[in-house]
């Protein structure tokens, strides 16, 4: 019985293998030379073998094409020295990875077979590496040509004082090159060469051309400094100043006027002598320093460091201001109460201003609660209350109501009131904005 059955089963293992095509398990055919074509095979059995081996052939020309590419970002980086940005290495990988299946167009399925014992189909795709590789190299030659005309129109736009234009058109030429390394990733892996652009344009070189054109830059201050003042009352003069790239008027420039805690207190933007200003009510600021840098739009932030280097820096003397301002609480109780006056009375002296007993001016407290949250806990139900502080500034004399200033906390607690004086006394004053109040009275 053994002497039987186990060459029957040898035979038909035998048999089996034997219908696979040659072309399957060798991942050949004499006329898609490896030169020329990169060639990958599938085999599959069931409902829709067919497509499925078509499918699994054209999946393996991709395997084998991410392996390379992993190869070529690792090379690319090199080369191109993208590791001295962390943001362009880590855009470039992640544009490399999925520019495979996003690109990956042209396999052809060039042969099927169907075993007819197993009912196994198997299929052999190609993708010539020339012709994929033409309209990579069509689009790469089209972006390093647009990114040297870009930077060649960012020269043009420096001569004439044109600066924010100038470093938006390198930034733009650098997004160019940054989306045509990927492509050159893949067209290096399937072409087994590398492209050689026409320039020696690259992202890294761009981002130190933008930090190079700011670095040119520099703020003249005009008039405005070391001067003096009660809080609340306007600047003798405004804050005037030039800028410059080398000895050319920047105009257009857009500016932002800030403490040197980054609260902005306006903006400006340069004339065609490259001089702008601005006039402001005289507050206490970190250093008493105004600073004034310029403004990139969207690039202000990656190159924030350059930036603040060249800014202007005013220095000014706030003293005192004549004003006091009086405090009433009204439809608010208990602890509730003295917390929100504590915090609004303190930011009210911070900003320079007098808390008396009695003024003219006197500031309304009330505060509103929305229904609380209860949950229970292992210490019981615990309240949870939002609440919204309004201070509103009124001239008692004639009565009218001149402004208000809202701002909204968070409390917990074992009961509601509990809650509701928690989140009194963690009120968050935005000084900027309750100082733009309190100069109404000024106005």
């Amino acid at each position: 019985m053994k002497r039987i059955l186990v060459p029957g089963l040898l035979l038909c293992i035998s048999t089996v293998f034997a219908q696979a095509p040659q072309w399957y398990t060798t991942h050949t055919l004499r006329t898609y030379q490896p030169e020329f074509y990169i060639v990958g095979v599938g085999a599959a059995e069931g409902a829709n073998a067919m497509e499925k081996a078509k499918k699994n052939a054209q999946a393996d020309i991709v395997s084998q094409i991410k392996v390379q590419v992993k190869s070529e970002i690792r090379t690319i980086t090199e080369s191109y020295q993208l590791n001295q940005d962390e943001t362009i290495s880590s855009d470039f990988k992640s544009q490399s990875r999925t520019v495979v299946n996003e690109e990956i167009t042209g396999a052809s399925i060039v042969e099927t077979h169907v075993d007819p014992s197993t009912q196994i189909a198997y299929a052999f795709a190609a993708l010539e590496r020339e012709r994929y590789c033409e309209s990579l190299r069509n689009d790469m030659n089209t972006a390093w040509t647009q990114a040297s005309d870009l930077r060649s129109s960012a020269d043009d736009f420096l001569k004439r004082g044109k600066f924010s234009d100038a470093v938006h058109s390198v930034a733009d030429a650098r997004g160019l090159i940054l989306a045509a390394l990927p492509k050159k990733a893949l067209h290096d892996a399937v072409a087994g060469k590398a492209y050689i652009p026409p320039n020696a344009s690259s992202p890294v070189s761009f981002t130190g051309d933008m930090k190079t054109m700011i670095s040119n830059v520099h703020m003249e201050k005009l008039r405005g400094d070391s001067q003096g003042g009660k809080v609340g009352t306007k600047f003798g003069e405004p804050f005037t100043l030039r800028v410059l790239y080398g000895s050319i008027p920047v105009t257009g420039a857009a500016l932002v006027f800030e403490s040197t805690d980054y609260l902005q207190l306006g903006d400006g933007v340069t004339d065609e002598s490259g001089a702008a200003s601005f006039t402001a009510h005289i507050r206490m600021l970190p250093g008493n320093t105004l600073r004034v840098r310029m403004s990139l739009g969207e690039l202000s932030k990656e190159f924030e460091r350059n930036l603040l280097s060249n800014a202007a820096l005013f220095s000014f003397t706030p003293h005192l201001s004549d004003l006091g301002f009086e405090f009433s609480t009204q439809g608010i109780g208990g602890q509730s109460a003295e917390a929100l006056k504590g915090r609004v009375a303190s930011a009210v002296s911070k900003i320079g201003y007098r808390v008396l007993p009695v003024s003219r001016y006197r500031l309304d407290l009330t505060m509103h609660s929305a229904p609380p949250n209860k949950s229970e806990g292992f210490s019981g139900t615990l309240s949870t209350v939002k609440i919204e502080a309004v201070v509103t500034l009124v001239d008692k004399q004639t009565g009218a109501t001149i402004g208000t200033y809202s701002a909204s906390a968070t409390g917990g607690g074992r009961t509601e009131q509990d809650a509701i004086a928690k989140a009194a006394s963690s009120v968050t004053v935005n000084s900027m904005k309750l100082a733009d109040l309190l100069e109404k009275v000024e106005q």
